[in-house]
């Protein structure tokens, strides 16, 4: 529960720590991911729905998934 707290305190506030691992997937040797579609918010998981081969490479969804599940 006080990991769910710090992730959500930095999603709401700009955390230094998502903004490394969302530029860090952007390196060719990690993911090579894109920026389709920006922020870490409910719409980004009913955008993925729609568009999940885009999903899987987009930098702020692979920042969640790490963030949230890491």
């Amino acid at each position: 529960m006080l990991l769910r707290g710090r992730i959500a305190n930095c999603v709401r506030y700009g955390c230094q720590v998502l903004a490394l691992i969302h530029e860090c997937t952007h390196f060719t040797d990690v993911f090579d991911s894109t920026d389709d579609v920006y922020g870490v918010t409910v719409s980004l998981s009913f955008w993925a729905q729609d568009n999940p081969e885009k999903a899987l490479r987009n930098a702020d969804s692979l920042t969640c998934y790490i963030g949230f599940k890491g």
